[in-house]
């Protein structure tokens, strides 16, 4: 039997979520993100990624829920803490380079572009900070070309940032509880492979936006494959030539990332064993057609998914409306299959 989904109308919400997705991409790239939420008293930071930590040598742990002035210390020039505030103050993006401080007490020199972001209403969700540690005082640095590198990465995070706000808001309303950061940090994980997958095919380098579709899903596979732990279950995916761009390739990640994760989840828990199947295939209509399959014990009888599942089947059920896809779910006598015909630019 197939059950088909109408194309959601709603598109999923502009706003952002305490997510990063710099992590696995600042590996690369000398960048760190942090994301502050000035609804909260003293604008506190509600996400640091990976490479902020390392940069700063904080724990995740010893910076969420602090204001970032924990960083500042006795050659932090006082001036420049001004015109950050002020910027802040006034909802503007500010680009400056500060005399930070490590955990261990070391200083260094730290060039900041801050940006805000605010949600479809208009109303400021969130401010985004990204670093790039300087090697030295900033007169012995060009700042014209890392400041218009920052502008470029701080253009794509603001984008995708502004993609996964809504699952942000949508995962606090699910009230998810106790999975709540693992969750978000595995979708936003699937946004720190976009980056890393940029990075090494000279994206940012060329100045294009075009990714290799299937060389990032099977990053995203891999991933979600790792997180589950289970050897036993194997992942394929079978995908031709297809570059999208990076706006659209964030969309089908997280796709990808919730569909896998749905069949691992939830497909074997009675098997030892199973194969789930990811297939990518460009239609002769421009369309990109992905399906994804499973051998496992199949939907509980009576369901109807995406609309009576959680948080991940609304998630996608949004991102395929706002590609202008369609949805069709096809029950087996073991294992489900999943098929979206999604509109590429």
């Amino acid at each position: 039997m197939s059950v088909s989904s109408k194309v959601i109308e709603e598109p999923v919400s502009s706003d952002i979520l305490e997510g990063d997705f710099e992590g696995a991409a600042i590996s690369v790239l000398p960048f760190a993100l942090a994301i502050t939420n000035p609804r909260l008293d003293d604008n506190p930071l509600v996400y640091v990624s990976p490479a902020f930590c390392r940069i700063t040598g904080y724990a995740k742990e010893a910076c969420v829920g602090r204001n970032c002035r924990f960083l500042q210390g006795e050659d932090t020039d006082p001036e420049t803490v001004k015109r950050i505030g002020k910027a802040i103050a006034k909802r503007e993006e500010i680009n400056e380079d500060i005399y930070n401080y490590r955990a261990s007490g070391e200083g260094f020199w730290n060039r900041l572009l801050i940006t805000p972001l605010f949600d479809e209403h208009g109303e400021l969700a969130y401010f985004i900070g990204i670093q790039h540690q300087l090697p030295g005082p900033p007169h012995e640095y060009s700042k014209d070309e890392s400041g218009r590198t920052l502008e470029e990465l701080q253009h794509r995070v603001k984008n995708h940032l502004s993609m996964i706000v809504g699952m942000i808001r949508m995962q606090a309303r699910a009230d998810e509880a106790g999975s709540d950061y693992k969750t978000l940090a595995r979708r936003v994980e699937t946004l720190q492979l976009l980056y890393q997958e940029l990075s090494d095919a000279g994206v940012a380098r060329h100045n294009s936006d075009v990714v290799p579709l299937g060389a990032y899903v099977s990053r995203v596979a891999s991933a979600v494959s790792h997180l589950d732990g289970r050897e036993s279950i194997r992942v394929n995916i079978d995908a031709d030539e297809i570059t999208v761009s990076a706006q659209q390739a964030g969309q089908f990640g997280l796709i990808a990332s919730e569909l896998l994760t749905n069949s691992l989840q939830h497909a074997f828990r009675d098997q030892r064993n199973g194969l789930v199947t990811m297939e990518l295939k460009q239609l002769s209509n421009g369309v990109v057609r992905m399906r994804v399959s499973d051998d496992g014990s199949g939907l509980p009888e009576g369901m109807n998914w995406p609309d009576d599942s959680g948080l991940g089947g609304r998630i996608v059920k949004g991102l395929v409306g706002e590609m202008n896809g369609k949805l069709s779910v096809d029950r087996g006598i073991t294992g489900t299959t999943i098929t979206l015909d999604l509109t590429v630019e």
